[in-house]
């Protein structure tokens, strides 16, 4: 991108512009889904990566070219692809967002979770949830903020046993999440909780559904 600072919505709008809407998402499906690396460095695929991931793209597939047995850096490619998604605003990707919530690596979980949101997909609130309970905590963080912009009452046990996770962002971002369905919904049945700082009992009680 001569001349222009290189975003990953400008990077979205080029690669439009270059393959046109369908086929664009069709490819990134394609990457999503995980391509070897001998395919990656091929084109049209190649191509798809310089503009979703500029520099840092154009450095992974040197490395491959140079080095087919180079360390595993495959994660990347199929994280990019989950980005980009939320600047085409192609909610019917959702599904394909949903695998890739269950991809071997955390950065990429994190990233198709914050697509989800980020592109407002209200049909896949049962692989959000997963995401509560998963192993890596940004994975869980972002999940849960997920969850407050898509989720429904369908989400509320769920975010509401998030409360007692182990992390303080993790406790936040699900405390948030019950606020924004309480007032999505009209407070009915999505009762939220305000999480303390720290240890102790929450600071309204009468509303939290944690035993304190």
């Amino acid at each position: 991108m001569k001349g222009s600072k290189w975003t990953p919505a400008a990077g979205a709008r080029l690669l439009c512009r270059r393959f046109g809407a369908e086929a664009a998402s069709r490819l990134l499906r394609d990457v999503l889904a995980g391509l070897p690396p001998g395919e990656l460095i091929e084109e049209p695929y190649a191509g798809v990566l310089h503009l979703i991931g500029n520099g840092h793209a154009d450095g992974v597939l040197g490395r491959w070219r140079a080095d087919p047995d180079a360390p595993r850096l495959d994660h990347w490619p199929r994280s990019w692809a989950a980005r980009a998604f939320a600047y085409l605003g192609d909610v019917t990707v959702g599904p394909d967002l949903a695998a890739a919530l269950a991809d071997e690596h955390w950065w990429v979980r994190k990233t198709a979770a914050q697509t989800l949101g980020r592109l407002g997909v209200t049909d896949q609130e049962r692989a959000l949830l997963v995401t509560l309970k998963d192993p890596h905590v940004r994975v869980r963080r972002v999940g849960a903020t997920a969850l407050g912009r898509v989720g429904s009452s369908g989400a509320l046990d769920g975010l509401r046993a998030a409360l007692d996770d182990d992390d303080l962002e993790v406790r936040a971002a699900a405390d948030k999440a019950l606020t924004e369905l309480a007032e999505r919904d009209g407070g009915a049945g999505a009762q939220a909780c305000r999480v303390s700082a720290g240890p102790g009992p929450c600071s309204s009680p009468g509303a939290c559904p944690r035993k304190t």
